[in-house]
């Protein structure tokens, strides 16, 4: 049977009407959410944690009192990899205590942007812990100023992760000049900063498969004896 022209017309604009809305409903319709593969952000966070605690052990010589500093309450309940490894780790070693932990604040209107610790803050945390093992810090040390920052008698040592200043201050700050003076009037006795690579890695690394292979491939731990290879 012969459909009428009338009836295929009909046909034709509704399959287009559709069409353009479907066209138009593409278009405005709200990106699909971005799927964030969080195994490697959990694997790099927990390799530093764990970074961080061997760090602290050979410090104290795998005996003594520790002191935690941080600018987070992680009694309030945020996940952190890095954290939680940390504590971990330490763990297995009995003969180290943690004696306090300082949460550090600050006052924008007062420090300015500090990206950190603030320098009165970090005085006073020396002049109150002078005669523990050790000092963790897991933010960045203020940039050094001699050797008025440190108080007399001091016999605590310090360890510190510093991701804030290289990501804050990339290609203004030197790590050289807010770093040395305290691997060289030794109280800093390891930092460890993210990776810098100068030139391209040949051939390509393999993917990581451990915390500690996801930490080798981002992060670097300086100490005394390679403070000069501190990033310009």
């Amino acid at each position: 049977m012969e459909i009428p022209q009338r009836k295929i017309t009909v046909i034709v604009a509704s399959l287009l009407i559709v069409g353009s809305l479907v066209s138009i409903w593409m278009r405005l319709r709200p990106p699909p959410p971005l799927q964030l593969d969080w195994k490697p952000i959990i694997a790099i966070q927990t390799g530093l944690g764990e970074r961080l605690a061997e760090e602290t052990v050979k410090t104290v010589n795998d005996h003594g009192r520790i002191v935690l500093v941080t600018n987070f309450d992680h009694s309030r309940g945020r996940t952190d990899y890095c954290w939680a490894a940390f504590q971990k780790e330490l763990k297995k070693h009995g003969a180290i205590r943690i004696v306090a932990t300082e949460v550090v604040t600050y006052d924008p209107a007062k420090d300015g942007p500090v990206l950190g610790c603030p320098r009165p803050t970090f005085q006073t945390l020396l002049a109150r812990h002078a005669q523990t093992d050790a000092l963790v810090f897991f933010i960045a040390l203020p940039r050094w100023a001699g050797e008025s920052v440190i108080p007399p008698h001091l016999a605590a040592r310090i360890i510190a992760l510093d991701q804030q200043s290289m990501a804050g201050n990339a290609g203004h700050a030197s790590m050289q000049k807010q770093y040395t003076g305290y691997f060289t009037s030794g109280i800093l006795s390891a930092l460890i900063l993210p990776g810098i690579r100068t030139e391209p890695a040949s051939p390509p690394p393999a993917q990581p498969k451990t915390p500690r292979e996801w930490f080798d491939q981002h992060y670097q731990v300086y100490t005394p004896q390679s403070v000069e290879s501190l990033p310009d």
